[in-house]
């Protein structure tokens, strides 16, 4: 277990219940990439969200394994190797959308917690314009 990316950053963060590091974005130094003018400004956007994201996505993968616990057509064995699966399937979606903190990352990020559903559509009409297109964008990119 202490293998789990998330894992390793509450170690050395200290961070989030679940384990998601915090998005830390320092000052901008690349001016080429537009929804980086302004990095402060999605950092500040994305942490303020992040939480509630984390505790939505958290209380979802709960609600699936105590669905999988009270599935009794299969063995103890099944259900337990069933939850497993389920684990380490969500960890892969946790540190995709969690465990980076390179402010490079953050639309991918805010895409992949869009992806899992886990931002609001009221919290994410607060991002900006811009990084709003650019997530609607990586989204259609990654359904193709």
């Amino acid at each position: 277990m202490d293998g789990w990316p998330y894992q390793r950053a509450m170690k050395r963060n200290g961070a989030l219940d679940c384990g998601a590091r915090p998005l830390h974005i320092a000052g901008n130094r690349n001016r080429r990439a537009p929804w980086l003018a302004s990095p402060s400004r999605i950092g500040k956007s994305s942490a303020r969200y992040k939480r509630a994201a984390l505790e939505r996505f958290c209380g979802r993968v709960l609600d699936e394994i105590v669905h999988l616990r009270a599935d009794t057509r299969k063995t103890q064995h099944e259900r337990y190797l069933a939850i497993y699966r389920l684990i380490q399937q969500r960890d892969r979606e946790l540190a995709r959308a969690f465990d980076s903190p390179r402010r490079s990352a953050a639309l991918l990020q805010i895409a992949a917690l869009r992806r899992l559903g886990v931002i609001t559509d009221e919290e994410f009409a607060r991002f900006s314009a811009h990084a709003r297109r650019e997530v609607e964008s990586l989204l259609r990119l990654g359904s193709q």
